[in-house]
């Protein structure tokens, strides 16, 4: 069997079209090369649950592969987000521009959702690590076979309960397919902010079989692996764009609240200043006190040091926020986390 596969994988194995599939072929072959003892190596098994152990083999291997290439690609991003730490960038909701944010939040915002990919396959591992080998066609065997001895030699922690279902199942397929389509949607979404939005061929990959959608994942995977550390970010651009707007109003409202303004009315407040700095054509930080006054007497002086894009970073550090001590933490504990795997 070994050299068998050794010929395979060399591309010296003759296929013979008239043995039906690779099972009959490397039967024939066996045979050939041992004489009678390989007439022996289809006992107890049927094509039903050799597909089915092929399959899962095959996807075992890639699920780790695939793992591993999203922990690399996660290992760029805590890089990235250290070395950028410093960028200020605006926040988008709904195309527009909102609080302004670290470029190294929205960075760390892709290392959760492949953390939940990376997750997703793992949990996807322990359906497709089953032995269906020795289901037979459907009903098992009649023959004293051992498949725990079996799944020890094959590395297989578990052994199918059921031998129909172990020849039928395809869950394992589907849960792959559905992890790889979550995983491509977070690529498309990262892929989208580096290029100008359209339509994108990627949502046609529900119809391509299971063997596309490896080559397909590893493929974007390793590109962006690769891409990721080349990309060079425009600093003052980010800066600028981030400063632009009302990026500080919800800032404003929520200096209100601590105030003790309940926080519908700080809203409603800081809704009116917004319009009065449109109507003026000023920035919330061009107001004078005597214009804020008019508003509520509950603004201070103190108000100019909350409107400012560092402090609106630098305030938001509760846990999960943007701000630079926040993310340094995150940091800390996900290169500890590296370690620790």
């Amino acid at each position: 069997m070994q050299r068998c596969s050794v010929e395979i994988e060399a591309g010296r194995f003759r296929f013979k079209e008239g043995l039906e599939d690779i099972h009959m072929n490397i039967e024939s072959a066996l045979i050939k090369k041992i004489g009678s003892a390989g007439e022996k190596l289809h006992a107890a098994r049927s094509r039903n649950d050799q597909v089915a152990l092929d399959l899962r083999l095959f996807l075992r291997d890639e699920i780790g592969e695939i793992q591993k290439i999203i922990k690399r690609f996660q290992s760029i991003i805590v890089e990235m987000a250290e070395k950028y730490i410093d960028i200020v960038m605006p926040g988008y909701t709904h195309l527009q521009k909102a609080q302004p944010v670290l470029l190294s939040h929205h960075l760390l915002c892709y290392w959760e959702m492949l953390e939940r990919d990376k997750n997703r396959f793992k949990e996807c591992l322990k359906r497709v690590n089953v032995l269906p080998l020795g289901s037979g066609a459907l009903a098992g065997t009649t023959l004293p076979i051992d498949r725990e001895y079996v799944a020890e030699l094959l590395n297989f922690p578990e052994v199918s309960n059921n031998s129909m279902d172990a020849v039928s199942d395809r869950d394992f397929v589907v849960e792959f397919l559905s992890a790889s389509s979550i995983l491509m949607t977070h690529l498309s979404r990262l892929s989208e902010e580096l290029i100008p939005l359209t339509y994108n061929r990627d949502l046609q990959e529900d119809k391509e079989p299971v063997f596309d959608t490896v080559d397909t994942v590893k493929s974007c995977l390793g590109i962006l692996n690769e891409m990721l550390p080349e990309i060079k970010f425009n600093k003052d651009a980010m800066r600028k764009a981030a400063e632009g707007g009302f990026s500080t109003a919800t800032d404003l409202a929520e200096y209100l609240v601590k105030r003790g303004l309940p926080f519908r009315k700080a809203h409603e407040i800081t809704g009116k200043i917004v319009r009065y700095c449109l109507d003026k054509g000023k920035g919330l930080t061009g107001l004078s006190m005597s214009e804020f006054k008019k508003f509520s007497s509950l603004i201070k002086d103190d108000v100019y040091s909350y409107l400012s894009v560092n402090a609106s970073i630098s305030n938001r550090s509760s846990y999960g926020g943007t701000s630079r001590k926040m993310i340094l933490n995150r940091i800390k504990e996900l290169k500890k986390r590296e370690v620790e795997k």
